[in-house]
Protein backbone atom coordinates (compact mmCIF):
# COMPACT_ATOMS: atom_id res chain seq x y z
CA UNK A 1 0.00 0.00 0.00
CA UNK A 2 1.44 4.03 -1.04
CA UNK A 3 2.27 5.50 1.57
CA UNK A 4 -0.41 8.04 2.80
CA UNK A 5 0.60 11.56 2.80
CA UNK A 6 -0.32 14.66 5.33
CA UNK A 7 -4.47 14.75 5.30
CA UNK A 8 -4.75 17.75 3.27
CA UNK A 9 -1.78 17.24 1.08
CA UNK A 10 -2.09 16.02 -2.46
CA UNK A 11 -0.12 13.19 -4.05
CA UNK A 12 2.21 14.78 -6.68
CA UNK A 13 0.40 15.34 -10.08
CA UNK A 14 2.24 14.39 -13.03
CA UNK A 15 2.97 16.97 -15.89
CA UNK A 16 3.33 16.61 -19.15
CA UNK A 17 4.74 18.36 -22.05
CA UNK A 18 8.22 19.77 -23.79
CA UNK A 19 9.33 21.89 -20.67
CA UNK A 20 12.60 21.07 -18.10
CA UNK A 21 11.83 18.48 -15.00
CA UNK A 22 11.98 21.33 -12.56
CA UNK A 23 9.63 23.55 -14.73
CA UNK A 24 7.20 20.49 -14.42
CA UNK A 25 7.71 20.07 -10.65
CA UNK A 26 7.58 23.47 -9.69
CA UNK A 27 3.86 23.30 -11.76
CA UNK A 28 3.02 20.04 -9.86
CA UNK A 29 4.01 21.99 -6.74
CA UNK A 30 1.62 24.77 -7.64
CA UNK A 31 -1.18 22.79 -7.93
CA UNK A 32 -0.96 21.02 -4.65
CA UNK A 33 -0.34 24.29 -2.81
CA UNK A 34 -3.96 25.05 -4.27
CA UNK A 35 -5.57 21.80 -3.00
CA UNK A 36 -3.76 22.22 0.22
CA UNK A 37 -4.53 26.12 1.05
CA UNK A 38 -7.73 25.92 -0.63
CA UNK A 39 -7.92 29.59 -1.69
CA UNK A 40 -10.01 31.35 -4.37
CA UNK A 41 -8.05 32.44 -6.98
CA UNK A 42 -7.89 33.34 -11.04
CA UNK A 43 -10.86 35.21 -10.33
CA UNK A 44 -11.58 38.74 -10.54
CA UNK A 45 -11.76 40.90 -7.66
CA UNK A 46 -15.38 41.68 -7.65
CA UNK A 47 -16.31 38.39 -7.99
CA UNK A 48 -13.99 37.08 -5.45
CA UNK A 49 -15.77 39.49 -2.90
CA UNK A 50 -18.84 38.42 -3.84
CA UNK A 51 -18.15 34.39 -2.59
CA UNK A 52 -16.24 35.55 0.38
CA UNK A 53 -19.11 37.24 1.70
CA UNK A 54 -21.63 35.31 0.14
CA UNK A 55 -21.01 32.16 0.14
CA UNK A 56 -23.36 29.45 3.23
CA UNK A 57 -21.45 28.17 5.73
CA UNK A 58 -21.31 24.46 5.98
CA UNK A 59 -24.47 22.65 7.86
CA UNK A 60 -23.16 20.32 10.82
CA UNK A 61 -24.59 17.23 8.28
CA UNK A 62 -23.25 18.50 5.50
CA UNK A 63 -19.53 18.23 7.36
CA UNK A 64 -20.51 15.10 8.29
CA UNK A 65 -20.85 14.23 4.56
CA UNK A 66 -17.86 15.04 3.58
CA UNK A 67 -16.00 13.28 6.72
CA UNK A 68 -17.65 10.24 5.27
CA UNK A 69 -16.66 10.82 1.36
CA UNK A 70 -13.59 11.22 2.07
CA UNK A 71 -12.75 8.10 4.27
CA UNK A 72 -15.01 5.75 1.72
CA UNK A 73 -13.27 7.16 -1.44
CA UNK A 74 -9.87 7.27 0.61
CA UNK A 75 -10.84 3.33 1.47
CA UNK A 76 -11.63 2.96 -2.27
CA UNK A 77 -8.04 4.64 -3.67
CA UNK A 78 -6.06 2.86 -1.20
CA UNK A 79 -7.85 -0.64 -2.33
CA UNK A 80 -6.18 0.50 -5.89
CA UNK A 81 -2.79 1.01 -4.74
CA UNK A 82 -3.02 4.55 -4.12
CA UNK A 83 -2.21 6.78 -1.58
CA UNK A 84 -5.14 8.37 0.82
CA UNK A 85 -6.08 12.16 1.27
CA UNK A 86 -8.66 14.16 1.87
CA UNK A 87 -10.46 17.16 0.61
CA UNK A 88 -10.94 19.96 3.45
CA UNK A 89 -14.10 21.29 3.79
CA UNK A 90 -12.64 24.60 2.80
CA UNK A 91 -12.17 23.67 -0.66
CA UNK A 92 -15.89 23.30 -1.02
CA UNK A 93 -18.34 26.67 -1.55
CA UNK A 94 -22.01 26.46 -1.47
CA UNK A 95 -22.75 29.85 -3.33
CA UNK A 96 -25.67 31.52 -4.49
CA UNK A 97 -27.50 30.37 -7.99
CA UNK A 98 -26.66 33.72 -9.52
CA UNK A 99 -23.03 33.25 -8.51
CA UNK A 100 -22.71 30.29 -9.42
CA UNK A 101 -23.81 30.95 -12.94
CA UNK A 102 -20.59 33.46 -13.44
CA UNK A 103 -18.44 30.44 -13.28
CA UNK A 104 -20.29 28.03 -14.96
CA UNK A 105 -22.77 28.51 -17.81
CA UNK A 106 -23.47 24.63 -17.75
CA UNK A 107 -26.76 23.81 -16.03
CA UNK A 108 -25.04 21.69 -13.25
CA UNK A 109 -25.89 21.70 -9.67
CA UNK A 110 -22.24 21.28 -8.53
CA UNK A 111 -18.58 21.08 -10.22
CA UNK A 112 -14.73 20.07 -9.43
CA UNK A 113 -12.44 22.82 -10.80
CA UNK A 114 -9.63 21.09 -11.37
CA UNK A 115 -7.29 24.20 -12.01
CA UNK A 116 -8.14 25.57 -8.64
CA UNK A 117 -9.03 22.37 -7.04
CA UNK A 118 -12.37 23.04 -5.66
CA UNK A 119 -15.32 22.40 -5.66
CA UNK A 120 -18.61 24.99 -6.52
CA UNK A 121 -22.33 24.13 -5.76
CA UNK A 122 -25.52 26.08 -6.18
CA UNK A 123 -27.24 26.34 -3.19
CA UNK A 124 -30.38 26.41 -4.48
CA UNK A 125 -29.84 22.89 -6.14
CA UNK A 126 -28.22 21.71 -3.46
CA UNK A 127 -30.27 21.96 -0.81
CA UNK A 128 -33.23 21.95 -2.88
CA UNK A 129 -36.33 21.27 -0.75
CA UNK A 130 -33.80 20.55 1.85
CA UNK A 131 -33.20 17.07 0.91
CA UNK A 132 -30.46 15.70 2.57
CA UNK A 133 -29.58 11.93 0.07
CA UNK A 134 -29.42 14.22 -2.88
CA UNK A 135 -26.83 16.61 -1.13
CA UNK A 136 -24.63 13.44 0.50
CA UNK A 137 -24.68 11.91 -2.91
CA UNK A 138 -23.72 15.29 -5.37
CA UNK A 139 -20.66 16.06 -2.48
CA UNK A 140 -19.73 12.64 -3.10
CA UNK A 141 -20.03 12.62 -6.86
CA UNK A 142 -17.79 15.91 -6.96
CA UNK A 143 -15.07 14.99 -4.56
CA UNK A 144 -15.16 11.51 -6.43
CA UNK A 145 -13.89 14.17 -9.65
CA UNK A 146 -11.66 16.21 -7.46
CA UNK A 147 -9.67 12.74 -5.86
CA UNK A 148 -9.96 10.98 -8.78
CA UNK A 149 -6.68 10.65 -11.56
CA UNK A 150 -5.24 14.12 -12.70
CA UNK A 151 -2.54 14.33 -15.13
CA UNK A 152 -1.60 18.11 -16.83
CA UNK A 153 -0.39 19.18 -20.20
CA UNK A 154 2.09 22.27 -19.97
CA UNK A 155 4.02 24.90 -22.69
CA UNK A 156 6.10 28.09 -22.59
CA UNK A 157 3.60 31.01 -24.64
CA UNK A 158 4.48 34.64 -24.86
CA UNK A 159 2.61 36.59 -22.65
CA UNK A 160 1.17 40.06 -23.67
CA UNK A 161 4.37 42.00 -22.33
CA UNK A 162 6.65 39.33 -24.44
CA UNK A 163 7.81 37.73 -21.15
CA UNK A 164 7.45 33.97 -21.22
CA UNK A 165 4.98 32.17 -18.97
CA UNK A 166 3.52 28.63 -18.60
CA UNK A 167 0.19 27.83 -20.15
CA UNK A 168 -1.08 24.43 -18.32
CA UNK A 169 -4.55 22.52 -19.39
CA UNK A 170 -5.62 19.09 -18.45
CA UNK A 171 -4.27 16.22 -20.46
CA UNK A 172 -6.16 13.70 -18.17
CA UNK A 173 -9.01 14.02 -15.58
CA UNK A 174 -10.34 10.24 -14.26
CA UNK A 175 -11.49 8.90 -17.56
CA UNK A 176 -11.38 12.10 -19.40
CA UNK A 177 -8.95 12.84 -22.37
CA UNK A 178 -7.87 16.51 -23.70
CA UNK A 179 -6.73 16.62 -26.85
CA UNK A 180 -3.43 18.95 -26.85
CA UNK A 181 -2.12 22.19 -27.95
CA UNK A 182 -1.55 21.84 -31.20
CA UNK A 183 -5.03 20.99 -31.79
CA UNK A 184 -6.10 23.81 -29.61
CA UNK A 185 -3.94 26.09 -31.74
CA UNK A 186 -6.00 24.90 -35.31
CA UNK A 187 -9.02 25.75 -33.42
CA UNK A 188 -9.98 21.90 -33.37
CA UNK A 189 -9.72 21.28 -29.66
CA UNK A 190 -12.24 18.49 -28.37
CA UNK A 191 -12.02 16.00 -25.81
CA UNK A 192 -13.20 12.37 -25.17
CA UNK A 193 -14.69 10.20 -22.79
CA UNK A 194 -16.35 12.46 -20.93
CA UNK A 195 -19.97 10.62 -20.63
CA UNK A 196 -17.94 7.30 -19.64
CA UNK A 197 -16.80 9.25 -17.13
CA UNK A 198 -19.42 10.43 -15.64
CA UNK A 199 -21.34 7.52 -15.94
CA UNK A 200 -18.58 5.57 -13.41
CA UNK A 201 -18.06 8.39 -10.74
CA UNK A 202 -22.25 7.97 -11.10
CA UNK A 203 -22.51 4.51 -10.47
CA UNK A 204 -20.12 5.04 -7.72
CA UNK A 205 -22.61 7.74 -6.98
CA UNK A 206 -24.96 5.35 -6.50
CA UNK A 207 -23.72 2.83 -4.54
CA UNK A 208 -22.25 4.86 -2.11
CA UNK A 209 -25.33 7.55 -1.47
CA UNK A 210 -27.11 6.10 1.53
CA UNK A 211 -23.69 5.25 3.17
CA UNK A 212 -22.48 8.99 3.09
CA UNK A 213 -25.87 10.21 3.79
CA UNK A 214 -25.72 7.54 7.16
CA UNK A 215 -22.66 9.22 7.97
CA UNK A 216 -24.60 12.06 10.19
CA UNK A 217 -26.35 10.99 13.11
CA UNK A 218 -27.87 14.49 12.68
CA UNK A 219 -31.69 13.71 13.27
CA UNK A 220 -33.38 14.91 10.17
CA UNK A 221 -31.07 12.76 7.98
CA UNK A 222 -31.86 10.25 10.26
CA UNK A 223 -35.65 10.61 9.62
CA UNK A 224 -35.44 10.99 5.77
CA UNK A 225 -33.44 7.84 4.87
CA UNK A 226 -36.02 5.99 6.95
CA UNK A 227 -38.87 7.69 4.98
CA UNK A 228 -37.22 6.78 1.77
CA UNK A 229 -36.79 3.27 3.02
CA UNK A 230 -40.41 3.31 3.78
CA UNK A 231 -43.35 1.16 1.48
CA UNK A 232 -45.07 4.47 1.36
CA UNK A 233 -42.11 6.36 -0.72
CA UNK A 234 -41.72 3.47 -2.70
CA UNK A 235 -45.44 4.09 -3.52
CA UNK A 236 -44.98 7.48 -4.26
CA UNK A 237 -42.16 6.39 -6.26
CA UNK A 238 -43.72 3.73 -8.64
CA UNK A 239 -46.71 6.68 -9.03
CA UNK A 240 -44.06 9.22 -10.21
CA UNK A 241 -42.54 7.03 -12.63
CA UNK A 242 -45.67 5.75 -14.00
CA UNK A 243 -46.19 8.43 -17.20
CA UNK A 244 -41.97 8.48 -17.22
CA UNK A 245 -39.96 6.27 -19.16
CA UNK A 246 -37.55 4.86 -16.55
CA UNK A 247 -38.10 2.61 -13.31
CA UNK A 248 -39.09 4.10 -10.01
CA UNK A 249 -35.71 2.79 -8.72
CA UNK A 250 -34.02 5.68 -11.12
CA UNK A 251 -35.98 8.07 -8.40
CA UNK A 252 -33.52 9.64 -5.83
CA UNK A 253 -35.66 11.52 -3.93
CA UNK A 254 -39.14 11.85 -3.06
CA UNK A 255 -41.02 14.21 -1.00
CA UNK A 256 -43.85 12.90 1.53
CA UNK A 257 -46.38 14.69 -0.13
CA UNK A 258 -44.90 12.70 -3.87
CA UNK A 259 -45.34 16.50 -5.86
CA UNK A 260 -41.44 16.69 -5.80
CA UNK A 261 -38.95 14.25 -6.65
CA UNK A 262 -35.12 14.44 -8.08
CA UNK A 263 -34.02 11.33 -10.18
CA UNK A 264 -30.70 10.02 -10.10
CA UNK A 265 -27.55 11.61 -12.06
CA UNK A 266 -26.69 10.65 -15.64
CA UNK A 267 -29.08 7.62 -15.82
CA UNK A 268 -28.46 7.56 -19.91
CA UNK A 269 -24.83 7.11 -19.48
CA UNK A 270 -24.99 4.65 -16.72
CA UNK A 271 -27.09 2.60 -18.77
CA UNK A 272 -24.53 2.38 -21.56
CA UNK A 273 -21.77 1.93 -18.70
CA UNK A 274 -24.27 -1.34 -17.98
CA UNK A 275 -24.10 -2.46 -21.19
CA UNK A 276 -20.79 -2.15 -21.66
CA UNK A 277 -20.13 -4.12 -18.65
CA UNK A 278 -22.57 -6.55 -19.18
CA UNK A 279 -21.28 -7.82 -22.29
CA UNK A 280 -17.98 -7.70 -21.03
CA UNK A 281 -18.52 -10.28 -18.67
CA UNK A 282 -20.37 -12.67 -20.98
CA UNK A 283 -17.32 -12.85 -22.91
CA UNK A 284 -14.83 -13.25 -20.66
CA UNK A 285 -16.51 -15.12 -18.16
CA UNK A 286 -15.92 -12.46 -15.45
CA UNK A 287 -18.57 -12.02 -13.00
CA UNK A 288 -20.46 -8.30 -13.50
CA UNK A 289 -19.05 -6.78 -10.36
CA UNK A 290 -15.32 -7.58 -11.38
CA UNK A 291 -16.31 -5.86 -14.67
CA UNK A 292 -17.59 -2.63 -13.06
CA UNK A 293 -13.94 -2.40 -10.70
CA UNK A 294 -11.66 -2.65 -13.69
CA UNK A 295 -13.82 0.93 -14.51
CA UNK A 296 -13.62 2.07 -11.01
CA UNK A 297 -9.92 1.50 -11.02
CA UNK A 298 -9.21 3.33 -13.96
CA UNK A 299 -10.86 5.99 -12.98
CA UNK A 300 -8.86 6.50 -9.82
CA UNK A 301 -5.50 5.48 -11.49
CA UNK A 302 -5.74 6.74 -14.44
CA UNK A 303 -4.66 3.74 -16.38
CA UNK A 304 -7.12 2.51 -19.17
CA UNK A 305 -5.82 0.22 -21.32
CA UNK A 306 -6.98 -2.71 -19.67
CA UNK A 307 -10.86 -1.58 -20.12
CA UNK A 308 -9.93 -0.28 -23.80
CA UNK A 309 -8.82 -3.85 -24.86
CA UNK A 310 -11.68 -5.51 -23.21
CA UNK A 311 -14.01 -3.23 -24.98
CA UNK A 312 -12.10 -3.45 -28.56
CA UNK A 313 -12.28 -7.47 -27.89
CA UNK A 314 -16.02 -7.18 -27.44
CA UNK A 315 -16.84 -4.44 -29.70
CA UNK A 316 -14.11 -4.51 -32.43
CA UNK A 317 -11.97 -2.23 -33.14
CA UNK A 318 -11.80 1.40 -33.01
CA UNK A 319 -15.10 0.82 -30.67
CA UNK A 320 -12.74 2.29 -27.44
CA UNK A 321 -12.34 5.52 -29.91
CA UNK A 322 -15.91 5.53 -30.77
CA UNK A 323 -17.21 5.72 -27.23
CA UNK A 324 -14.85 8.22 -26.40
CA UNK A 325 -17.82 10.51 -27.99
CA UNK A 326 -20.08 9.79 -25.79
CA UNK A 327 -20.69 13.08 -23.86
CA UNK A 328 -23.12 13.75 -20.96
CA UNK A 329 -25.98 15.02 -23.02
CA UNK A 330 -28.92 11.91 -22.95
CA UNK A 331 -28.64 12.00 -26.67
CA UNK A 332 -25.49 11.03 -26.94
CA UNK A 333 -25.52 8.39 -24.65
CA UNK A 334 -29.04 7.03 -26.24
CA UNK A 335 -27.05 7.04 -30.06
CA UNK A 336 -23.87 5.63 -28.06
CA UNK A 337 -25.86 2.42 -26.97
CA UNK A 338 -27.53 1.81 -30.24
CA UNK A 339 -23.62 1.75 -32.03
CA UNK A 340 -22.76 -0.74 -29.40
CA UNK A 341 -25.52 -2.48 -30.10
CA UNK A 342 -25.41 -2.89 -33.45
CA UNK A 343 -21.59 -3.72 -32.85
CA UNK A 344 -22.21 -6.67 -31.11
CA UNK A 345 -25.06 -7.89 -33.71
CA UNK A 346 -22.31 -7.55 -36.32
CA UNK A 347 -19.48 -9.60 -34.38
CA UNK A 348 -22.02 -12.28 -33.30
CA UNK A 349 -22.52 -12.55 -37.36
CA UNK A 350 -19.04 -12.16 -38.33
CA UNK A 351 -18.22 -15.35 -35.80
Amino acid sequence: MSEKPPQFERPPIPVYGNLPEEVKERISDEFQQKFREGELTELSDELLEQIKNLEYDKRTFELDFIETANRVINNLREKYGLPAFDVPGKNIHIIPPELFRKLSAQPFTAFHDYRRQLIFADADKLRYSDNKLSSASLLFHEMSHLKGFLSLDARMTKGKDGKEETERSYRRIGLMISEGYRNNDRDEWYESFRGLNEAVVSELEQRYENEIAAGSADVSVTEELEWLKSDEALRLKQEAARNKRFPSEEIQWISRDGKKWIARSYRHQRRVLKYLVEQIATDTAQPVEQVYELFFKAHFTGNIREIAKLIEDVFDQGSFRVLGMMTGDASSANQMLNYLKKQRLKMDKDE
